[in-house]
């Protein structure tokens, strides 16, 4: 009887502690009077362009190592071709690249001026 009775409890103390925090994200958006239908458009285009960042700075370290392999190529191997090939897509891809990484991190920088302005501190 003693397990029954233990068993039983279990669901409503998770019920219990699931119902209050519901409530209390409830709450915690009812205070937020920016975030408008659940969702708050400075946040995604903040999350957005964080994770635009994040990818293109990844492409460009691998440029990076492509570009220091083909100086390894060329001066210890003598073999000009994967410099060659990096110089071939240095307007079509590796401009574009950092250019995207230069007016994103601008972009960051302005939303988080914003935030400290407006008094936002990140957790």
């Amino acid at each position: 009887r003693s397990s029954s009775t233990s068993s039983g409890n279990m669901p409503s103390s998770g019920n219990d502690s699931m119902d209050r925090l519901l409530a209390d994200a409830k709450r915690m958006r009812a205070e937020n009077p920016k975030e408008k239908n659940g969702f708050d458009l400075v946040f995604g285009v903040k999350e957005i362009i964080s994770t635009v960042i994040t990818a293109d700075f990844f492409l460009v370290c691998a440029l990076l190592v492509w570009f220091v392999a083909g100086i390894f190529c060329s001066y210890v191997l003598k073999d000009d071709f994967v410099q060659i090939q990096f110089n071939n897509r240095f307007e079509t891809i590796v401009q574009p690249a950092l250019g995207v990484l230069m007016i994103g991190s601008a972009a960051g920088a302005i939303f988080n001026n914003e935030d400290e302005e407006a008094g936002w501190k990140d957790i």
